[in-house]
């Protein structure tokens, strides 16, 4: 089962098309948003954040998830990138 499908099991009325972890590669522009990239050439895209992700970072691992209507949203921190 994806992570996405996990979420959506757990609370289904939040509707989440797409989860999954993510690596922030810079702050975005405005302070609200961060961009994330899954490891592939050109795949990188900012990203807007849900207040609970405060103290962002390069090198973070996030959740982010794609809601129903299309819109990404980073939702928290999992960990820094050289967590074992």
């Amino acid at each position: 089962m994806s992570l996405a499908e996990n979420l959506r099991s757990f609370r289904p009325e939040n509707g989440f098309q797409f989860a999954d972890l993510y690596t922030v590669v810079s702050l975005g522009d405005d302070p609200r948003t961060v961009v994330i990239s899954d490891g592939n050439l050109g795949a990188e895209r900012a990203v807007p954040c849900a207040a609970s992700y405060r103290n962002r970072a390069v090198g973070d691992v996030v959740l982010a998830v794609q809601l129903s209507g299309g819109p990404w949203l980073v939702l928290c921190k999992i960990g820094p990138a050289d967590a074992s």
